[in-house]
């Protein structure tokens, strides 16, 4: 299971955060089972190659931003789950993004819009959505520098 082997985030890792979103929105959450774990797996190792090839290219400077932007593409894309792809998408980005200490600045309605138009193929490739993600990424402002600066 390669996506197992990924420092930033695992296949149980994400399954765990799908449970949690599904339960928050008061959704059904049908039981994963082998397809939907290889489904993830997969799609986990498709962003850990992408990741791979970008650093190698040097395409993005920020560790994490560009797994983060391929899982995002990927997991909206794969279609693992039964409901919630969208979300899980951009909770795994936004998961990975927040343990390297980054955020993606951007309105809810946007980035709401965005997750969409993935979907939607509108945007078809994932270094688009790798860009898109670096242009609004910003430092997380710890809670030590917002108490000094108030």
């Amino acid at each position: 299971m390669l996506a197992n082997q990924h420092s930033l985030v695992t296949t149980d890792q994400i399954n765990s955060l799908h449970a949690v979103a599904m339960k928050t929105r008061g959704q059904v959450r049908f039981p994963i089972g082998k397809r939907v774990r290889d489904c993830v797996d997969e799609k986990v190792g498709n962003a850990i190659t992408a990741d791979q090839i970008s650093a190698t290219n040097n395409d993005i400077a920020q560790p994490g931003l560009s797994f983060a932007g391929y899982a995002l593409f990927y997991l909206v894309r794969g279609h693992c789950f039964v409901d919630g792809n969208k979300r899980i998408g951009w909770i795994v980005a936004v998961e990975v993004l927040r343990r390297k200490g980054l955020e993606i600045n951007s309105t809810d309605d946007d980035a709401i819009d965005f997750v969409r138009r993935i979907a939607s193929d509108e945007i078809s490739d994932g270094a688009s959505v790798v860009r898109w993600i670096a242009e609004r990424i910003v430092a997380i402002e710890s809670e030590q520098s917002s108490s000094d600066s108030v």
